[in-house]
């Protein structure tokens, strides 16, 4: 059972959820028009995206990583084995990213979204197939887009020894989600079995034209002589207007009419 709890009346965004295993997001699958709410049995997969426009999801799987070092004893699994998707009901190391903190140094791992995202909240699940593995502790989560502006989503003391989702304090934008583990942790290395970044694309209004409404989900309410969602893009040569919707006629120079104003 895949269950799902909203921070608003209109869904916009899953703040708790559980799954054993996950599929690549199918925005096709998303519920458009409103979403549902309580426990939702019908779709296959956690990671779907939600949102009245399907841009609620986890923007981290299957994301490039990388670590600091790997345990030595664990060299077969990777950083990659924090994204792939699988939470097996026992965590065993197959699937989870070893990070090691040797010789005092932290342990460390991140993640590359690729893209400019805001990010709501981020779940950590520890490895369960023992019963004192205390690995997942004292650590920090934050989110930039260069190393010196990182702003801190959360920091965890404890041992976790299933999972936990840690909720920044607002909504944070950035491209990359860094974790780290404090040096000064007796226990050497901590183990990753899955991290779930849930979030969507960051549009910047400030992009948008001065008289067009604009939200950071759906991005511009209008472009003229451009595109949605960011109105980045200008018309293609024969378009012009908002969005682009309009046909150009024959311009009496015989020249390509303007984006906007549709004559030449």
């Amino acid at each position: 059972m895949i269950c799902y709890k909203y921070n608003s009346p209109e869904c916009s965004l899953p703040t708790t959820y559980s799954k054993f295993k996950s599929v690549a997001p199918r925005p096709s699958e998303c519920i458009r028009d409103s979403c549902r709410s309580g426990c939702d049995t019908s779709l296959p997969s956690g990671y779907n995206w939600r949102g009245s426009s399907c841009q609620i999801g986890n923007v981290g799987l299957n994301k490039p990583t990388n670590m600091t070092a790997v345990d030595f004893y664990q060299k077969s699994y990777p950083a990659t084995g924090a994204v792939d998707g699988i939470i097996p009901e026992k965590n065993i190391k197959t699937y989870c990213a070893h990070l090691s903190n040797d010789n005092g140094t932290s342990a460390e791992w991140w993640t590359d979204l690729g893209d400019v995202y805001k990010i709501y909240n981020i779940t950590l699940y520890a490895r369960t197939d023992t019963n004192d593995d205390d690995r997942l502790q004292q650590f920090y989560l934050t989110v930039y887009n260069t190393s010196d502006n990182e702003v801190l989503c959360g920091y965890h003391h404890d041992p976790v020894f299933t999972h936990i989702t840690i909720t920044c304090p607002r909504p944070l934008i950035g491209r990359y989600v860094h974790f780290k583990k404090k040096a000064s942790v007796t226990i050497e290395s901590a183990v990753l079995c899955e991290v779930i970044i849930i979030g969507h694309k960051y549009i910047d209004c400030t992009l948008c034209p001065d008289s067009v409404t604009c939200n950071d989900v759906t991005g511009c309410g209008a472009c003229l002589g451009s595109y949605q969602p960011e109105c980045k893009q200008r018309c293609e040569d024969g378009f012009y207007g908002t969005n682009c919707q309009d046909q150009c006629g024959q311009c009496k120079t015989n020249t390509i009419c303007d984006s906007v104003a549709k004559s030449h």
